[in-house]
């Protein structure tokens, strides 16, 4: 009873920590939805849907968008107990997974202060296995290694990066080698169809290539629009600074996207972002627009 009991308290505590990274603003809302039995109804999701396609909740009646908790005066919004349903619906491993996920955002890895300096790595002679799988992240490999990543068990993140380690280990013994040059690194990045981080530096072959990919599709002055546009977004949106390596923002490929996703426009991917966006740095820096900074 005691190890159900616990086991109801680690749930409650995902499922709170979850709700209040989507709904900062409503923690004292998310406690009452937890410990208060609530009847939810089945037509939630259907509720939801239609108060994120309107212009705004008071299109609809408070019956059709709030739940009124007992003994309370204010409702939570209906996005929020929709989530908390979605949420009730995973077995706790699934819910575990999406617990560490989130927590991955916060942990050291995560952190600019992580961030390869490309530069220095790819003028090494060799490289370690070890430091090959952390580059291939775009992390440094003194600052995120096994040892460090050791106390992250569950993380989705460690669980990544020691399986690709594991990987490049029986690849290094199938080739009889202990590490790799420079060149066999990005060889290995190729024949494993592994996404060049997107700290990658601007000036490498893989970035150039992504720059001059489809000129005959794509006509100079188009493109040229469209790379104006797309930093414009990048920008003013998001405060992004082109080819800034101490201000380099990992995020931003997801948040174009989702701003993309916000305007229904669907079919868009992270890849396809980022490459755009590389392509756009150095469309305008070629000309002296942007500089490295």
């Amino acid at each position: 009873m005691k190890n159900a009991n616990n086991k109801k308290s680690d749930r409650n505590e995902m499922v709170r920590f979850l709700l209040s990274r989507r709904f900062p603003n409503a923690d004292g809302l998310i406690g009452d939805l937890i410990s208060d039995a609530i009847d939810v109804p089945d037509d939630i999701d259907e509720v939801a849907g239609d108060a994120a396609e309107s212009d705004g909740a008071s299109d609809f009646t408070i019956e059709q968008t709030l739940l009124i908790l007992p003994g309370h005066d204010v409702a939570p919004p209906v996005e929020l107990v929709s989530y908390l349903k979605n949420l009730e619906r995973l077995s706790l491993s699934e819910l575990s997974a999406a617990y560490e996920a989130e927590k991955d955002k916060d942990r050291p890895f995560s952190q600019s202060s992580s961030y390869a300096d490309f530069d220095v790595w790819l003028g090494k002679d060799h490289l370690s296995l070890e430091e090959a799988v952390a580059l291939s992240h775009g992390l440094e490999p003194t600052k995120v290694n096994l040892a460090r990543l050791e106390e992250y068990t569950a993380s989705p993140f460690a669980i990544a990066f020691r399986a690709r380690h594991d990987d490049l280990q029986r690849y290094a013994n199938r080739e009889k080698i202990n590490g790799l040059t420079v060149t066999g690194f990005k060889a290995w990045m190729k024949k494993k169809s592994l996404e060049f981080p997107p700290n990658w530096p601007a000036s490498n072959e893989k970035a150039e290539a992504i720059n001059s990919a489809g000129g005959d599709d794509f006509h100079h002055g188009t493109r040229d629009l469209f790379y104006k546009l797309l930093m414009a977004v990048c920008m003013k949106e998001f405060g992004y600074k082109p080819l800034s390596k101490a201000d380099y923002d990992p995020h931003i490929t997801s948040k174009v996207r989702n701003y993309i996703k916000s305007y229904k426009f669907h079919g868009v991917s992270e890849k396809t972002v980022r490459e755009h966006i590389r392509a756009a740095e150095q469309h305008f820096a070629k000309s002296g627009f942007f500089k490295v900074k």
